[in-house]
C-alpha cells in the first residue's frame, strides 16, 4: 500500500539510496496509472479517483528529498550536486504532470535541492515560485 512505500521511500530518502527511491517512484506511477485506467473502465470510476493524492504528494516530496540528503551527503563535485538538484526539479514536473498538486514542502525541498549545487539555478527557481500561484497551495 502506498502508505509501506511511502515508508520505505523515507528510509531510502534518509540513506541517500536515490537509484532506488527512484525505482519506487517508477513502479508507484505506473501503479497509479494502470488504477486510473482500470478506474475509467468502472461505473464507479467517479467514487475511486484522487483516492490518496495526499500519499502520492508524500511520495514524491520524499524523493526529492532524497536527492537533497543526496546532494549534500554523497556528491563531491559541483557538477554531482547540479545534477542532483536537476533531479530534483524533474522530480517536480513529474508530479505536476501527474496531477498531484505541489505544496510549500516541495517547492522548499527543490529549491534547497538546487541551491546545493547552482545558486543561479536556485534563484530561478525563486523567480518563478514568486510568479507561480501554485506555491503556496
Amino acid at each position: 500500500d502506498e502508505i509501506t512505500c511511502n515508508t520505505i521511500l523515507s528510509v531510502y530518502a534518509k540513506s541517500g539510496q536515490v537509484d532506488a527511491a527512484m525505482k519506487l517512484l517508477n513502479r508507484l506511477e505506473q501503479d497509479w496509472e494502470d488504477e486510473s485506467s482500470s478506474s475509467l473502465a468502472t461505473t464507479s470510476s467517479s467514487a475511486h479517483q484522487g483516492v490518496h493524492p495526499r500519499q502520492r504528494r508524500i511520495a514524491y516530496n520524499t524523493v526529492i528529498l532524497a536527492w537533497n540528503n543526496y546532494a549534500e551527503k554523497h556528491c563531491q563535485t559541483i557538477e554531482e550536486k547540479e545534477e542532483a538538484g536537476n533531479k530534483a526539479d524533474q522530480i517536480l514536473d513529474r508530479m505536476q504532470r501527474h496531477g498531484v498538486i505541489p505544496d510549500s514542502y516541495t517547492y522548499n525541498n527543490t529549491l534547497k535541492t538546487l541551491s546545493v549545487g547552482n545558486m543561479g539555478t536556485a534563484e530561478s527557481f525563486l523567480d518563478y515560485m514568486e510568479t507561480s500561484n501554485e506555491c503556496f497551495v
